[in-house]
């Protein structure tokens, strides 16, 4: 599953923040749908840099997983354009049964890309 707008709100103008800005809200941001299951991956386009952040606010909210995946970078810049492309590229690695996604369109990307089925939460969509 995704995290960000799936396990925890959605970040407001991600492209228009401060690193500053960003941090203080991954840090801060409100649970949204925390499973009361273990998850097997969460593959999310935040940076590897904020590994520690991240992996602070699943425990603070008991999110229980096996595998956090994060985007293979340091620059906030290198995601731009490749959000689903990085997905795709860990999905088929690890070739999950279903992947819960937030953007309806990188939703339908991740299914064109790796045929597993896809639920964009924002949308109630499913890719299949």
């Amino acid at each position: 599953m995704d995290m960000d707008g799936v396990i925890c709100e959605d970040c407001p103008g991600v492209s228009q923040v401060t690193e500053t800005d960003y941090v203080h809200w991954m840090q801060t941001a409100k649970p949204y749908l925390i499973p009361n299951y273990r998850i097997d991956y969460i593959i999310s386009n935040r940076l590897e840099k904020f590994r520690v952040i991240t992996e602070d606010w699943l425990r603070k909210h008991e999110v229980e997983f096996d595998r956090l995946i994060l985007f293979p970078s340091h620059d906030m810049n290198d995601r731009i354009g490749h959000e689903a492309e990085n997905k795709i590229r860990q999905l088929l690695i690890y070739k999950p049964e279903i992947f819960i996604e937030s953007n309806v369109d990188e939703a339908e990307q991740i299914w064109k890309g790796t045929k597993i089925p896809v639920i964009s939460i924002r949308m109630m969509k499913m890719f299949n």
